[in-house]
């Protein structure tokens, strides 16, 4: 299945593999009884050795702690930042000034995410 096929990807250390951030936008939608993909999407940053960060964006503030026990929110190391709306534009600037150290995203890849 493609989870699986993800999991394997991105769980695990490759030296020839450059770090990975991953941009999960809507991440309230991804929200089910059992909350697999979203354990998943996090799981895949909680192994330092595994080079990948995930960049989380959701409406709903509590987002966290309906989703997660508290054992699972402290394991994530989770900043939440609250913004108002923006325009792609603004949310094209914000992805470029957090990757502002990285060569490994090209422009067309922060537009594309910044039209949502």
């Amino acid at each position: 299945t493609a989870r699986k096929k993800l999991n394997d990807i991105f769980q695990y250390h490759d030296k020839k593999r450059l770090p990975i951030i991953v941009l999960v936008d809507e991440l309230d939608l991804l929200n089910t009884k059992r909350q697999e993909i979203i354990y998943d999407i996090f799981n895949w940053s909680a192994n330092e050795e595994s080079l990948v960060s995930v960049i989380a964006i959701a409406n709903t503030l509590d987002l966290p702690e309906r989703l997660f026990s508290q054992r699972v929110s402290s394991r994530l190391g989770a900043n939440r930042l609250c913004f108002q709306p923006y325009d792609h534009d603004e949310v094209a600037y914000i992805i470029r000034d957090r990757l502002r150290n990285s060569t490994a995203v090209e422009a067309e890849a922060i537009e594309l995410a910044s039209r949502k």
